[in-house]
């Protein structure tokens, strides 16, 4: 938990949806039609079938596993985007990305780099297939 909400959701929308928020003042202003880039991710499959479990926001949930919060918080990036584009679409760019595996640290914990597995097809379906099996 952080700061009362869970980490993930905290982290990967509550910070980004307040910092857009301070600053849609200012962007609303601009002479030209600002862009706001909301970086969301595929992963976006792995929230719960109702789509957000607000009670899991604020609350560790049984049956729930890491990749549930993070889908979820990833899901409300996305409908973020989708509110802000419908709210002000005609003064804003509203664009949602998913960047894709890219060389990070994030798997720093693995034998495999992203790098390395992008140029080792064996070791990238592998991994692919271990995800899967662990996911579910």
């Amino acid at each position: 938990m952080l700061d009362g909400y869970e980490t993930h959701f905290a982290t990967n929308h509550l910070g980004h949806f307040q910092f857009v928020k301070e600053i849609l003042p200012v962007l609303l202003k601009a002479q030209e039609k600002p862009r706001v880039v909301v970086v969301s991710s595929s992963a976006t499959w792995n929230a719960p079938t109702c789509g957000i479990d607000f009670k899991s926001v604020v609350q560790k949930q049984p049956g729930f596993r890491t990749t549930n919060y993070y889908g979820q918080s990833k899901l409300a990036n996305s409908l973020f985007a989708v509110g802000l584009n419908t709210r002000y679409g005609d003064q804003l760019i509203v664009n949602a990305v998913h960047p894709g595996v890219v060389d990070t640290d994030l798997f720093q914990i693995t034998p495999y780099s992203p790098r390395g597995l992008s140029h080792d097809l064996f070791h990238f379906a592998l991994f692919w297939l271990l995800f899967w099996v662990v996911k579910s």
